[in-house]
């Protein structure tokens, strides 16, 4: 009797974990990897792709580092970086995160350098109806080339001047910060969740 409560308890407890682990890895999937990734780095003639788990030591990477910020639950799990090739050798990965807004789920398709500084991004899903001036090659440019702390900076200081019809829309406004946010918590996540991973293609 007493093995049969505990195989239900277990098989209660799998029913309750298992769903969460398949919305994370729906929550932040790269929906079209061949577009993206070709649209991101045009010039990339193939791209491979390395699954880990981001996981609890992940979630206090970020935390410490972000202390207003952290990861939901539905954030963890297994998750994919891709590295973006051309004849073989490394351009830069690909890895995508979701965050919340006002206008739902933003979710941004990270291009990142190989020395984890931001190349560009794309919106995968944005229902704010001022993503164009997110969109923009001068908000873009503003990101571009930027590591960590430089994004960090970011959340403490105004855009440049070319940028100023942010601060005339409200909902821009906010959905500039929401891609911040993402591109710091990306920047983190990658740097963790895929460390080891990191440093073999650094050698190579």
């Amino acid at each position: 009797m007493k093995t049969l409560v505990l195989y239900s308890t277990v098989l209660t407890l799998l029913t309750l974990i298992l769903p969460t682990n398949s919305r994370a890895e729906a929550f932040c999937a790269l929906r079209d990897p061949v577009t993206s990734i070709y649209q991101l780095y045009p010039e990339a003639t193939s791209f491979r792709s390395i699954v880990r788990t981001v996981n609890e030591t992940t979630r206090n990477h970020v935390i410490n580092h972000l202390p207003n910020m952290s990861l939901h639950f539905s954030e963890m799990g297994r998750h994919t970086l891709y590295v973006a090739l051309q004849d073989g050798k490394e351009l830069g990965y690909v890895h995508v995160r979701s965050e919340k807004s006002q206008w739902g789920l933003v979710e941004v398709a990270w291009a990142l350098n190989l020395d984890l500084s931001i190349h560009d991004f794309n919106f995968q899903r944005a229902r704010n109806p001022s993503r164009h001036f997110i969109e923009t090659p001068e908000f873009k440019s503003q990101l571009t080339g930027r590591n960590f702390s430089a994004m960090k900076t970011l959340m403490m200081q105004p855009f440049a001047e070319h940028a100023q019809p942010l601060f005339t829309d409200k909902d821009a406004l906010q959905l500039a910060s929401v891609v911040i946010q993402s591109g710091l918590k990306t920047l983190l996540i990658t740097e963790q969740a895929w460390k080891s991973d990191l440093t073999d293609l650094q050698m190579d």
